[in-house]
């Protein structure tokens, strides 16, 4: 069998711990693909984006992404997201509809097999991340 990646193979930090940031601040995201992960990825993508959970119809935006294609090297697979957030929409968690913001992580083995990471965070002024339980 031949080995496969995992959601363990990534690190995503971001530059506040807390993951609070203001509508216009600037975001910077590093990920990081383990060393011994790195041989098996094909393309790896990291992105900035936001989408609706909850009745009706989803939606979904990239704000920024980032991607690179394989074989990772010592240089590529670590990977750094920069970019100012928009100033909308807001993190918010409703009742009904919850805007959530985060950053992806998409790792691709080229066998159309990926693995995705989310990692969530704030933008504007809410109590906890729209994804978080």
């Amino acid at each position: 069998m031949k080995p496969s990646l995992s959601a363990d193979a990534v690190r995503v930090v971001l530059d506040r711990p807390n993951g609070r940031y203001l509508p216009g601040e600037a975001i910077e995201v590093v990920a990081t693909i383990d060393a011994e992960a790195a041989p098996l990825v094909a393309a790896a993508e990291v992105s900035l984006l936001w989408y609706t959970a909850g009745k009706g119809d989803e939606d979904l935006h990239v704000h920024a992404m980032q991607r690179v294609r394989g074989p990772l090297t010592a240089e590529t697979r670590r990977l750094t997201l920069e970019s100012p957030l928009p100033m909308s929409p807001h993190s918010y968690a409703g009742h009904v509809v919850k805007v959530c913001w985060c950053v992806r992580v998409r790792l691709f083995d080229g066998r159309r097999r990926q693995t995705v990471v989310e990692t969530p965070l704030v933008v504007g002024v809410t109590s906890k991340p729209a994804g978080a339980a």
